[in-house]
């Protein structure tokens, strides 16, 4: 071999990488990562290629060296390891159709008259830089089927079947190349299936976009869940408050009168009375951690007004919770919410109860709620998972929180109570 041709085939070389960086910029923007990673990525998909290129290696040794290549650039990229391995085969269907093309092209080109004699190895780097050209042109055709969006996030099922359509695709054009009559058929076919798996790629970016729209819709519609329960919570509040003034203003009438016919000590033993009941009337944990003492406290008021027994034990360290407070209320809030919805609808006063326990460690945050609710001693147990009302509003927003922290959403449906354990780990251990 020459050093003109090992020349041509450095520059062949360089102008793979550079397919391949156009490539992944148009599937995933801009690189994410820089410097010297960059540099050994290059340099080791480089010396694949550069492999691949001057040396006859057999053919699923280069489709194998074609992909490790691709997947080694799309390293640089933030994407998901599937996205990774489906859009390096696709890179390796792309570059076996571009070469087939090149190559029936480059045969037409020899069985014209007075066509230039080439020998095999100038030949081979006609057919490449042919079939680069060609890639570029798909590349181009990606970047308008493309939508705008980084990363691709579909179940593991789509990924596999992508992955079997381009495995048989490449089997298919590996055949029309090895074992077909070379003419326009075999052309029209190698065409067709590129298109085909084009079409499908753009079906695939159309269901990720779906996927997520719906995936934020569904964000929204928990956050306007929970905005709901907020609204809710200010609401009891607010006739709180009412009923509190419309109760003092009989009271001060009480006292004004006594004041005005000279019963000093009358008037403060009444005012003794009403800052007791005050007291009683409003129950209050204080913890140090103001989302815990706010919800734990609203939760008390909204059972008592329910007449709901509630026993507590909370054994917290407020600097010891390293939660993000909106979480926190989040999962507070949600299973508070749902105790005391399915215990106040219970018929029996008497067999209304929520059973509340907190407590933190040095590793995570701890809850758990056992409430009474309707029985349903009737309905079969299997049943419970299928209907998500037995479970109450907000586990789904609970099970995510969960999972964000690496914890985990526990309950326990019986015919006549529901029990509900959170646990949190806090970030740092």
């Amino acid at each position: 071999m020459t050093l003109l041709n090992n020349g041509l085939f450095i520059v062949n070389t360089l102008l793979q990488l550079f397919l391949l960086r156009c490539y992944f910029t148009v599937l995933f923007h801009a690189p994410e990562k820089a410097g010297w990673w960059t540099g050994i990525c290059y340099f080791v998909a480089g010396c694949l290629l550069f492999a691949s290129s001057a040396v006859a290696f057999p053919v699923l040794l280069t489709g194998l060296v074609s992909v490790t290549s691709s997947f080694l650039i799309s390293l640089l990229y933030s994407a998901r390891i599937q996205t990774r391995i489906v859009f390096s085969l696709l890179f390796l269907l792309m570059g076996a159709a571009a070469e087939l093309l090149s190559y029936y092209l480059f045969s037409w080109f020899r069985s014209l008259e007075h066509a230039v004699t080439l020998n095999e190895l100038e030949g081979r780097q006609l057919v490449l830089f042919a079939s680069t050209c060609l890639m570029l042109l798909f590349i181009l055709i990606l970047r308008y089927i493309k939508r705008k969006g980084a990363d691709y996030k579909l179940n593991g099922h789509y990924y596999f079947m992508l992955g079997l359509m381009l495995l048989f695709s490449l089997i298919i054009l590996n055949t029309l190349f090895f074992y077909t009559q070379r003419n326009w058929l075999s052309i029209l076919s190698a065409i067709g299936i590129l298109s085909i798996n084009l079409l499908i790629f753009f079906l695939f970016d159309s269901v990720m976009e779906q996927n997520r729209l719906r995936e934020e819709n569904n964000q929204l519609q928990k956050q306007m869940d929970y905005q709901d329960h907020t609204y809710a919570k200010t609401a009891h509040s607010f006739r709180s408050i009412k009923r509190i003034i419309h109760d003092t203003k009989k009271q001060l009438v009480y006292i004004r009168a006594c004041i005005l016919k000279q019963k000093s000590e009358e008037a403060v033993r009444h005012i003794n009375q009403i800052l007791d009941a005050t007291n009683n009337a409003y129950l209050r944990i204080e913890t140090g951690n103001l989302v815990v003492d706010a919800l734990v406290s609203h939760a008390l008021n909204m059972a008592q007004d329910n007449n709901i027994a509630v026993k507590y034990d909370i054994r917290i360290v407020a600097e010891a919770i390293k939660l993000d407070r909106y979480d926190l209320c989040v999962v507070i809030g949600n299973v508070l919410d749902n105790a005391i919805e399915a215990a106040s609808v219970v018929p029996s006063q008497e067999e209304r109860f929520i059973n509340l326990f907190m407590s933190t460690n040095t590793q995570a945050f701890f809850v758990r709620v056992l409430n009474s609710r309707q029985d349903r001693t009737r309905e079969r147990a299997q049943d419970f998972g299928k209907h998500p009302d037995y479970h109450g509003l907000g586990l789904t927003n609970i099970q995510r929180i969960a999972k964000k922290y690496g914890g985990y959403l526990k309950t326990k449906a019986e015919a006549k109570c529901y029990e509900t354990i959170v646990v949190l780990p806090f970030a740092d251990t």
